[in-house]
């Protein structure tokens, strides 16, 4: 590959980004997270709602969430327009987040679904017409250095666990499914992914740039293998998590051991003041 295919294909990607996050389903349209109690959850816009959409959003009383144990029903209000895939709902038990295909329930100009977390269960609400789908200026990325594409080794690991706190203050233990291991800089690092198949690996990584120039909270990365072991490490791909662009994402922090000892002066910077 030349440089130019390259640079080119580290500009398409970042472009894909781009768009992804001012979808009308995306980080910035996200307006609220409510945890929904057991029992009976009175919801909509009204002020007089267990859980109060955003005014103007959402009819008065939409209808009423009952979670009872491992369950949660969605009773419409009658006269109300509540869709999934298109199809109307009066009653509807909801699928979470943490099972495969989870309803995305419209009422009005908002999409709802409900999300798992540790032991709660929470209702995450996207505006369509959110204005800072059209405020936000952009994201701000570092200029491109290839010598922070790197080829790094996996090892497999052998039984250890992986701690990961979200920024809900959640933690999460799972078994570490290998390691990565490089030099960058002329130092020796190690990172241990979230994730790791044939597809490649995801991780959490925090360096000496977090809160100076970068997200506080670390930064993402995706890698794709090359064989033999190998991975293509290009730290010019690492981007913001949610929470960078809202307060209603729980995103996982970078496990202790992700913390690099050196300077990442590449990806995606941060942009304060743009978290709502």
């Amino acid at each position: 590959m030349t440089e130019g295919d390259y640079l080119g294909e580290i500009e398409d990607w970042r472009a894909g980004l781009e768009r992804s996050l001012r979808a009308e389903r995306s980080w910035l349209s996200l307006v609220g997270l409510q945890w929904i109690r057991p029992g009976m959850n009175r919801l909509g816009a009204g002020s007089d709602c267990d859980i109060v959409l955003p005014a103007g959003s959402a009819p008065e009383r939409v209808g009423v969430l009952i979670l009872e144990g491992e369950r949660l029903v969605l009773q419409v209000q009658d006269g109300v327009e509540a869709l999934l895939r298109g199809a109307p709902l009066t009653l509807h038990a909801v699928r979470p987040d943490n099972v495969p295909e989870p309803d995305v329930i419209d009422v009005g100009r908002l999409s709802l679904m409900v999300i798992a977390r540790a032991n709660r269960w929470g209702l995450r609400v996207w505006d369509r017409e959110s204005p800072r789908r059209r405020s936000f200026p952009g994201r701000d990325w570092f200029p491109v250095r290839p010598d922070y594409l790197v080829q790094a080794e996996v090892e497999p690991a052998s039984g250890e666990a992986l701690e990961v706190v979200n920024t809900l203050g959640d933690i999460e233990r799972s078994e570490i499914p290998g390691w990565i291991r490089f030099e960058l800089q002329g130092v020796a690092c190690t990172l241990a992914p979230f994730s790791m198949d044939e597809d490649g690996v995801f991780l959490a990584f925090a360096d000496r740039t977090n809160g100076i120039s970068t997200y506080p909270g670390g930064r993402f990365l995706h890698a794709r293998p090359v064989g033999h072991g190998r991975l293509r490490l290009d730290f010019n791909r690492a981007y913001n998590p949610p929470c960078a662009f809202t307060q209603f994402a729980s995103c996982p922090l970078p496990p202790v051991g992700n913390h690099l000892p050196v300077e990442i002066v590449v990806g995606e910077r941060y942009r304060s003041g743009f978290q709502a």
